[in-house]
């Protein structure tokens, strides 16, 4: 990312005509890195999450956090035991954030969904028939 942010930077600042599709280049030669790390990272994450399920017998926003945690920390592990616990942690509370605005869009639209019942019809007393 920061190739991207740097390349795009160079051809905006700088004025000659050729630098942005240089930074299209750029981008282009980074985008399989990237594309394979976020698939690394999907990958893990979807095995935790589908681990930690089997583990815990529930369907809840935990798993994912949790899922996270360990998500973070395994991709972490090369850069030793503070970047493992700050990678857990990190991404934990990504994935927290990313459930809780979840959560309040849910009962956002669970609010302005929400029907009423109509009221009853009004009660007959028994000595009187209903006119059809």
């Amino acid at each position: 990312m920061p190739h991207r942010i740097a390349s795009l930077t160079v051809s905006i600042l700088e004025p000659a005509a050729n630098n942005l599709p240089t930074a299209v280049t750029a981008i282009k030669a980074r985008a399989p890195v990237l594309g394979g790390n976020f698939g690394v990272w999907g990958g893990l994450f979807s095995t935790f999450d589908c681990a930690v399920k089997g583990i815990r017998k529930k369907e809840d926003p935990w798993n994912a956090i949790i899922a996270g945690f360990f998500t973070g920390g395994s991709l972490a592990v090369r850069g030793g035991a503070r970047a493992v616990r700050n990678g857990a942690i990190g991404c934990a509370i990504l994935l927290a954030v990313i459930e809780g605005v979840g959560i309040g869009f849910q009962r956002m639209m669970a609010e302005n969904t929400r029907l009423d019942m109509p009221p009853p019809p009004p009660q007959q007393s028994q000595g009187q028939a209903a006119i059809a």
